[in-house]
């Protein structure tokens, strides 16, 4: 929901071009991806060579050894975001976070498609795009498109700020309960009792309950914007922290296995070093995404012009 709501965002403020938009989001997205695929590969040797300390048989058992035996073809796959295609679901070795890229990148594709393209362009990028990935990633687009759509009524709607707020909290609320109670599987539950099982093992797992989150996240965010929260200087701190999440994302799952196996089990202990690792790490990853982008504009520029004068 709020990558749909950003890209909404940037491409109507920000990149006004294909060009602009695809330098952009390869600096933002391998900035990241190509270092939290080499995290996860380098901690998943370090167990299978060097025992971890805590729980090591749990940690172990987790890595896919199969994916090991056939690395070139594995890691060509994340790295080209495959592991969703037409219903194939393989992880990224152990970062189970990842999964979700290999959505979202293709979304990219799809939007990108329908904003800048016209007639028988955008007909046709489409088309490749939605041949190459299959009917089943289609299935969490909608959550995607929710956070367009909470960007448009930003721009064509408004609400005063007591309903704003009172919805930001009744909303907030909501979020807290499902995580808490995981709603999702409590919803996924209650439909399989009424289709024998159907529900669980079928494409339509945690459909309902991912969609129930996704307005509720939606609702929330489109809240926010009339709340008018003032910050004070926290507001600054709150911005800067913001700027390391996409890096906690992709890389909190092999960090946790590596402070967890072998350093401290407890887990107040563990997350201060994960988010401590985070920091450190981000600043050599999305910290460097515009410098990432305008060595890409530059590189492509520069092969443009070598190109345009070889044909003269």
């Amino acid at each position: 929901m709020l990558s749909g709501y950003v890209i909404s965002y940037v491409a109507v403020e920000r990149e006004f071009t294909l060009w602009e938009f695809a330098i952009s989001r390869i600096a933002r997205v391998y900035s990241v991806v190509i270092p939290a695929l080499a995290l996860t590969v380098l901690v998943d040797l370090l167990f299978i060579y060097v025992r971890p300390s805590v729980n090591a048989n749990e940690l172990i058992a987790d890595i896919p050894l199969y994916q090991y035996a056939k690395f070139p073809k594995y890691i060509a796959m994340d790295v080209l975001f495959g592991n969703q295609l037409w219903g194939f679901r393989a992880t990224a070795f152990t970062n189970g976070a990842y999964w979700s890229m290999c959505l979202e990148v293709y979304y990219y594709i799809i939007f990108a498609a329908a904003f800048y393209l016209r007639a028988a362009w955008r007909i046709t990028l489409l088309s490749v795009t939605l041949l190459v990935i299959g009917p089943w990633a289609l299935l969490r687009f909608h959550l995607w498109l929710f956070g367009c759509a909470v960007y448009w009524l930003h721009r064509k709607r408004n609400i005063s700020i007591t309903g704003a707020r009172l919805l930001f909290m009744v909303t907030g609320a909501l979020m807290i309960v499902y995580l808490a109670t995981d709603l999702n599987l409590r919803t996924d539950n209650q439909l399989d009792l009424l289709t024998n099982g159907w529900v669980g093992h079928s494409f339509l797992r945690r459909f309902i309950g991912d969609t129930l989150t996704g307005l509720t996240v939606a609702l929330n965010i489109f809240a926010a914007r009339y709340a008018a929260f003032d910050f004070g200087r926290l507001g600054s701190w709150l911005t800067y922290l913001a700027s390391f999440t996409f890096s906690l994302y992709l890389m909190h799952t092999p960090l946790l296995r590596f402070w967890s196996g072998y350093w401290h089990p407890d887990p107040f202990v563990t997350v201060v070093a994960v988010l401590a690792s985070v920091w450190f790490l981000g600043q050599f990853t999305e910290r460097q995404k515009d410098h990432l982008r305008n060595v890409l504009r530059r590189d492509v520029a520069s092969r443009l012009r070598w190109v345009g004068s070889s044909d003269a």
